[in-house]
């Protein structure tokens, strides 16, 4: 399976991981699950809310909310990789988690995830729908060469310490 986190609001992006869910079924490929941990946010398209029920009801979609931090960890270890297919994200601890969990992760190609990810994680375009198609096929197939490059690229992940974070901003408060 592979796991998404976070409030399911537009900013993440749900509409795209549906739209590639319809059309793995549509392709008759075998169609790997999708876990998404979180819940129901704000604004949210009632056609899109049906679109994703109905994928729930077909066992291709599964909504968990109120997992504990454990229950959290354990599905991500054991996904085929973490989703984050969000327009905007505020600094990405989850993609932090996972990565520093070498887990692998595909993300929109957005200013926070690259900073984040340190060149390690699938960046792709935000709306490039065919795009993460076939990349979720790719990772989904059991000697994916994209998921082990992912993973080769995974020894170069660094997780930072709070002080080096705190440093961080010392060093960009300095500038101004």
């Amino acid at each position: 399976y592979f796991l998404a986190v976070g409030t399911i609001e537009p900013r993440k992006n749900l509409e795209l991981l549906v739209r590639v869910w319809e059309q793995l079924l549509e392709s008759g490929q075998c169609v790997p699950k999708l876990i998404w941990v979180g819940q129901f946010g704000w604004s949210n398209n009632k056609q899109l809310m049906r679109r994703f029920e109905k994928l729930q009801k077909l066992g291709y979609v599964e909504l968990y909310s109120g997992l504990s931090d454990t229950e959290l960890f354990c599905r991500m270890q054991n996904a085929i990789a973490v989703l984050f297919p969000s327009k905007i994200e505020g600094w990405g601890l989850p993609l932090s988690e996972a990565l520093s969990m070498r887990v692998p992760v595909l993300a929109s190609d957005i200013a926070i995830f690259r900073e984040v990810g340190q060149g390690v994680p699938e960046l792709l375009e935000l709306n490039d729908v065919a795009k993460w198609h076939l990349t979720i096929l790719n990772y989904a197939q059991k000697n994916s060469k994209l998921r082990a490059a992912q993973m080769a690229r995974m020894n170069r992940y660094r997780v930072r310490s709070w002080p080096e974070h705190f440093q961080q901003v010392e060093d960009f408060l300095s500038l101004k």
